[in-house]
């Protein structure tokens, strides 16, 4: 449910959306709910003093609220860390107009510091970029049991030796763009294939896709 809402995905009634009319919306929220207090009481069970909770990502925004009985859902949090700037910015916003809290712009080790004020304390927002580290991959990539497990699977596949192949780890949801990688490999195997056909490459041509 918070999934397509919280990357700008509201279902519109006008376009077709489902739920666009509001018919859905407490159900979800009703199931919501209930699987975070469902989590909140499983992780009430093995807590100990002194014990830190890590609450990752949407599904479980209700969780720190129920653990800490503080204010509601990321607020309870002491560290709130977004993947960009513009998410951090629009949470921020929705707590000085919806919540009324201040917020802060702060000067630290590493640049500026973003909190909202409660008060009592603040809670710390943090911007943390997804990308890929190319220097670890290639480390990984050379380790031993790599070769081995590339070397298993053309055994198993005599066919694949001496082919270039393309692995994968996704998360199979609509923002998570597979459907574009998938027709990025697909035109890249149709630019090889061509360029096959045709001859060496020409430096004016097209570039590949990476």
């Amino acid at each position: 449910m918070l999934w397509p809402l919280l990357h700008n995905q509201v279902p519109d009634q006008h376009a077709g959306g489902q739920g666009g009319d509001g018919a859905l919306v407490s159900s979800w929220w009703k199931g919501y709910v209930t699987s975070n207090e469902a989590f909140a009481s499983t992780v009430r069970q093995s807590l100990r003093a002194g014990d830190m909770v890590w609450v990752h990502s949407h599904p479980l925004l209700l969780v720190p609220s129920a653990l800490r009985q503080l204010l509601q859902g990321l607020l309870a949090s002491h560290v709130i860390g977004f993947h960009l700037f513009e998410y951090a910015r629009h949470f921020m916003t929705s707590c000085r107009r919806l919540l009324a809290l201040g917020e802060n712009v702060g000067a630290g080790p590493a640049g500026g510091v973003l909190s909202i004020d409660l008060g009592s304390r603040r809670a710390t927002i943090t911007v943390s970029h997804v990308g890929i580290d190319c220097e670890v991959i290639r480390h990984r990539l050379g380790q031993p049991e790599v070769a081995q497990q590339r070397e298993a699977l053309v055994n198993r596949r005599p066919d694949l030796r001496g082919r270039t192949i393309l692995g994968g780890v996704e998360m199979l949801n609509k923002q998570q763009g597979v459907a574009l990688k998938l027709l990025a490999f697909e035109q890249l195997l149709a630019h090889q294939l061509a360029e096959t056909s045709s001859g060496p490459r020409c430096p004016h041509q097209s570039t590949w896709f990476s």
